[in-house]
């Protein structure tokens, strides 16, 4: 992600891809942030955000992003992002995904789920952040 989101009109769906189909999981509501937690991280997101009407909204490019939340204010924000998308993002799709994966386990071409992130536990530490600030160094 290069930048977050925040979403003022209009709904976008949360969803994953799994044996070459979509699926939207959850449904975001009004006023939220899409790649919030990704640009926090520096990860990239497991996750496909897909609109079902126009949407409107305002973007902050990562670098700014980041930059708001090194300030004191923003400092209050981190766990806040981290919490909102650990309980209604993450835990959501991926039980979600694991709900649907059990229905292809019955597929002939079904393998081993793990590779698609079923069955398998996450953490959030950005193990690649002092690498990163050494290259920008």
């Amino acid at each position: 992600m290069f930048e977050v989101l925040f979403v003022t009109n209009g709904n976008v769906y949360v969803g994953y891809r799994l044996f070459n189909e979509t699926f939207l999981a959850k449904g975001l509501r009004q006023n939220s942030m899409i790649g919030d937690f990704a640009c926090l991280t520096n990860k990239v997101s497991e996750w496909l955000y897909r609109v079902s009407e126009t949407v409107t909204g305002l973007a902050i490019k990562k670098e700014s992003f980041v930059q708001i939340l090194e300030d004191k204010e923003g400092q209050l924000l981190v766990p806040k992002i981290k919490r909102y998308y650990r309980n209604n993002i993450r835990e959501y799709c991926v039980q979600h995904r694991e709900i649907q994966a059990m229905q292809f386990q019955s597929r002939i071409d079904y393998v081993d789920l793990s590779a698609f992130g079923v069955g398998v536990n996450y953490d959030d530490l950005d193990h690649f952040r002092q690498a990163a600030e050494d290259i920008d160094r």
